[in-house]
């Protein structure tokens, strides 16, 4: 069985966190990672998290809007009773904001998206906080492995 093109992004972002950890250039722009004799250039790892985590939200998001509160009857959301609640109570309360903040907190970052597809939420608001969270996200993820690494390295 084949992976679609948004599980092989999730993969590639999957594996650009794990290749953070290894050393690179200060220039951004030439900055590579190095992984069994394998250089890779991190501007394409950043890209594949960041829309690994989009296309990840935004197929919660489409479940939502397809399923709405009956989602919270089918596996494995229906193990989780208060995964659902607490993420509407989230959106509810937050809205965008929420929707771009819930991808940095763990429970939260499942819930919300299905919630604001439930409750309606336009989806070029959604994609526009979805998008630009992702990208925040994947910064966030890599940054620390691309260039706390090279300090590391100078003050050991």
């Amino acid at each position: 069985m084949g992976c679609s093109a948004g599980a092989r992004a999730g993969l590639w972002g999957i594996a650009g966190v794990h290749l953070s950890v290894v050393a690179c250039n200060r220039d951004p722009d030439r900055c590579r990672f190095s992984h069994r004799r394998k250089r890779y250039r991190i501007l394409p790892l950043w890209l594949a998290a960041a829309i690994g985590a989009a296309l990840g939200d935004w197929l919660s998001f489409w479940i939502g809007t397809r399923l709405g509160n009956g989602v919270s009857h089918h596996w494995p959301l229906s193990r989780y009773p208060n995964l659902i609640p607490r993420g509407h109570l989230f959106f509810e309360r937050w809205g965008v904001a929420g929707v771009f903040f819930g991808r940095f907190f763990g429970p939260l970052r499942a819930s919300v998206p299905l919630a604001a597809g439930i409750c309606k939420m336009p989806a070029l608001t959604f994609q526009i906080a979805n998008i630009t969270s992702a990208f925040v996200w994947a910064t966030g993820i890599l940054a620390p492995g691309a260039f706390g690494l090279k300090w590391l390295q100078a003050w050991i």
